[in-house]
């Protein structure tokens, strides 16, 4: 299990249901989340915390688009793996999404499978 205290997850979504159901998908106390709804904020919270595990970055976020955010991310700390949030995923979409950084790319599903598939990664 990641340490909470040393490294937190980052959710960078848009302020959706999906954010509401990702963030209740994790034990308050297993895990440390940080968010952030745009591409700004996104860089800012980074910025401050320079353990970051797993960056969960929304294709839909607000801001800077999101393609510029993973190429800063990525600059300061290319360590730091991102995982692509996307309505739809196609071979192009996971070109793209490795190309800018991403280290994989989730598709969005209806809302409880998405759920149910998510937390099966974090096990």
């Amino acid at each position: 299990m990641i340490n909470e205290s040393e490294h937190p997850l980052l959710f960078a979504l848009k302020r959706t249901l999906h954010e509401a159901e990702l963030v209740d998908a994790f034990p308050q106390k297993a895990y440390n989340l940080l968010t952030a709804g745009t591409g700004e904020g996104t860089i800012r919270v980074c910025n401050e915390h320079s353990k970051i595990a797993v960056i969960l970055i929304s294709s839909d976020l607000q801001g800077m688009v999101y393609f510029n955010t993973v190429n800063e991310i990525s600059q300061n700390n290319a360590s730091v793996p991102m995982i692509l949030l996307s309505n739809f995923v196609t071979l192009n979409s996971i070109r793209v999404a490795t190309g800018i950084g991403c280290s994989e790319i989730l598709q969005r599903g209806l809302p409880g499978n998405f759920r149910r598939n998510f937390t099966q990664i974090f096990k």
